[in-house]
């Protein structure tokens, strides 16, 4: 499980552990699987909020001016 991917595979990675339930402990596999999944959308939806609002701060204020 690399959370690098794209989000299609960790969330079938996540559905196939739930309907199998080979695993003693399947649902903290994919409890952990879903925090992961949350925690990697939460970090990009905020980077890319900074990036943009530093992005328009450029624009707006000139390259010289932080």
């Amino acid at each position: 499980m690399n959370p690098f991917d794209t989000a299609a595979p960790l969330a079938g990675y996540i559905w196939a552990r739930q309907a199998e339930h080979g695993v003693p402990d399947w649902k903290t596999i994919v409890n952990g699987g879903a925090a992961l999944l949350l925690i990697m959308v939460f970090i990009i939806y905020f980077l890319a909020r900074w990036a943009g609002n530093r992005y328009q701060r450029k624009r707006l204020l000139g390259a010289g001016n932080k």
